[in-house]
């Protein structure tokens, strides 16, 4: 079974503003491309370049079906779809193309992405064991005192 681990930190909450306690999962890097691509190289019997090629031609048409208003299912991992925020309007005719405020790509994983993700255990951890005291002031807790600088001193 997987397993990610998480911390607890405080955080300051702006629409309370106020001082609590939040967890976050860890996150430990960014997979690019290039290492999804290696990765998959070596466990398959596919070619590295043969399998570069086809997942670009992949990614070209996956790109270009999202961009001509199709919804888009990538396996087990889910669907993918365009979206918008409009301004409303009292008539059909004040709703135009213009009234766009928000352009964005949804997600949804699939069944199958979403039950496994709900077995996966997150284990807290002890921030300290993570991000040791820089010196800044922070701390573990990663948050400065208030009118702190990056420094620790005043602003």
């Amino acid at each position: 079974m997987s397993e990610i681990k998480a911390v607890v930190r405080r955080r300051r909450m702006a629409c309370r503003d106020e001082l609590r306690y939040v967890a976050r999962p860890v996150t430990y890097s960014s997979i690019g491309t290039e290492e999804v691509l290696a990765r998959a190289a070596e466990n398959s019997n596919i070619d590295r370049g043969a399998l570069s090629h086809a997942f670009y031609a992949i990614e070209k048409e996956f790109k270009n079906f999202l961009l001509t208003g199709h919804t888009v299912r990538l396996g087990v991992i889910g669907t993918f779809r365009p979206s918008f925020s409009c301004r409303s309007g009292a008539r059909r005719e004040d709703v135009r193309p213009e009234g766009i405020t928000c352009r964005r790509i949804v997600f949804m994983p699939s069944v199958e992405l979403k039950r496994e993700h709900g077995e996966v255990d997150y284990v807290f951890v002890d921030p300290e064991d993570l991000y040791p005291d820089t010196g800044d002031g922070a701390g573990a807790e990663g948050v400065l005192p208030v009118g702190a600088g990056a420094d620790g001193g005043s602003e």
